[in-house]
């Protein structure tokens, strides 16, 4: 339905913001990500369905945010984090730009103090709803 169009504005919201863009499987993270600041969506997971012709699907998504950080003290590492949250803030208010995208809703960003890569890296997690239209 809307899946690759909802993977597409992501990919185009991330880089307008200047992140190096990916979507795969987390598990794929670590020997992918090559350059930062990075964007990693998960496969948006289709929720949700009204209508047949004419109507609404709801993907729940999550989104990794990653900025470098292993050389951070951890005043700079708190500094990062705050400006990757507000980054996807951005981006999913972005969404709104896309004339498929009806709502964001339940936005939760989590900030990380584990790594997802080997790479040491600063980085925070988002979920959400997005309710498409069709």
């Amino acid at each position: 339905m809307n899946r690759e169009k909802l993977i597409n504005a992501f990919r185009q919201s991330a880089t307008a913001k200047g992140y190096a863009f990916h979507t795969d499987e987390v598990r794929h993270m670590p020997h992918t990500i090559k350059k930062y600041p990075a964007v990693w969506l998960s496969p948006p997971e289709f929720q949700s369905m009204e209508g047949i012709n004419h109507g609404s699907v709801v993907y729940a998504v999550r989104m990794h945010a990653m900025k470098e950080g292993a050389k951070m003290d951890a005043e700079a590492k708190v500094a990062a984090g705050i400006e990757l949250e507000q980054s996807v803030v951005d981006i999913f208010c972005s969404l709104s730009d896309f004339d498929f995208v009806a709502e964001v809703d339940k936005l939760k960003i989590e900030h990380k103090s584990q790594t997802l890569t080997t790479h040491g890296e600063v980085g925070v997690t988002a979920t959400a709803e997005v309710i498409t239209i069709f």
